[in-house]
């Protein structure tokens, strides 16, 4: 019986070694796993921000180059003593021209550096610390309402006092600011009239439940399934580079530590559930949040963290 025992024990080491390696390896494939497709998605951004800043990039270094032609043949002309005034006139309406076109550009390559940058760097310096986002709302609300400032328009603020956790204010008021922004520039063209609803609740278990939501147009089923995903824009002609849902997710899933769904509303429009834990958490999870998620064609994207 004692042989038995023995052997039976030998057997259950043996297997609950061989377990334990099963599981390491499991685990080593996951990680890789993530890894991998942490470098797909940053070759994605590089590749994105390199396109992005092609287009403008190309455009401004073609315009100064015809500038250069223009000037270099005004001199001459003026040299020779054969430039007229309406010669002049022209050159200089055409100069002026490519000057606007030369801002035009410039501007909208730094506007992608800059978004680009905030991405990167954007785990907000910010240290943790205790509020009430009730209070941090009141405080944002001004803000808010010049953002939704338009008389198509209407704003609505509901919380309550009492909902404390431990969080980055910061990285919040941007993550705000931002899905704002893109309600007012996508949810409402042609100045159709609607509403935009932030609302702020405790959940069972001292989670803080924050929502934005509007009754516009809903998103596009084109872009669904690259919804967080950077440069995913439908409004590439005006200019806008479609970096800002991928910063949302980025410090939610990063600094704030909280998961992001978006899901169309029965009626109409688009609901954005941001999901804030009670305890924080570590500063090492927070500076790797998890993959990007896609977007499914129930309009619901869940990132856990």
């Amino acid at each position: 019986m004692a042989a038995l025992n023995g052997a039976l024990e030998d057997q259950v080491a043996d297997r609950t070694k061989h377990l334990s390696e099963t599981v390491d390896r499991l685990q080593l494939a996951q990680d890789r796993l993530v890894q991998s497709e942490k470098l797909a998605s940053l070759g994605r951004l590089v590749a994105g921000v390199a396109h992005e800043v092609n287009t403008p990039v190309g455009t401004a270094l073609t315009t100064a180059t015809h500038l250069a032609q223009q000037v270099e043949a005004a001199e001459e002309a003026m040299a020779a003593g054969t430039m007229t005034r309406r010669q002049l006139a022209d050159f200089l309406t055409e100069v002026k021209e490519a000057a606007n076109l030369l801002t035009t550009t410039v501007e909208r390559t730094a506007a992608v550096v800059q978004s680009f940058k905030q991405i990167a760097t954007e785990r907000s310096d910010e240290t943790r610390r205790r509020l009430d986002l009730h209070d941090l709302l009141m405080e944002l609300r001004p803000a808010m309402e010049v953002r939704t400032d338009a008389p198509h328009v209407r704003f609505v603020m509901e919380s309550k006092p009492g909902l404390v956790l431990e969080t980055n204010g910061g990285a919040l008021t941007q993550v705000l600011g931002q899905l704002l922004s893109n309600c007012m520039d996508h949810a409402f063209p042609c100045a159709r009239p609607g509403m935009i609803r932030v609302a702020a609740s405790l959940t069972p278990d001292g989670a803080v439940d924050l929502l934005v939501e509007d009754d516009g147009v809903g998103i596009d089923p084109d872009i669904r399934p690259r919804l967080f995903e950077p440069f995913t824009t439908t409004g590439r002609a005006d200019g806008r580079t479609g970096l800002g849902l991928h910063m949302v997710y980025t410090l939610v899933a990063g600094p704030l530590g909280g998961t992001i769904s978006v899901t169309d509303r029965p009626d109409g429009g688009t609901l954005v559930q941001v999901r804030l834990p009670a305890t924080p958490r570590t500063e090492a999870e927070a500076a790797s949040p998890p993959p990007i998620p896609s977007v499914g064609a129930a309009g619901m994207s869940a990132i856990i963290t």
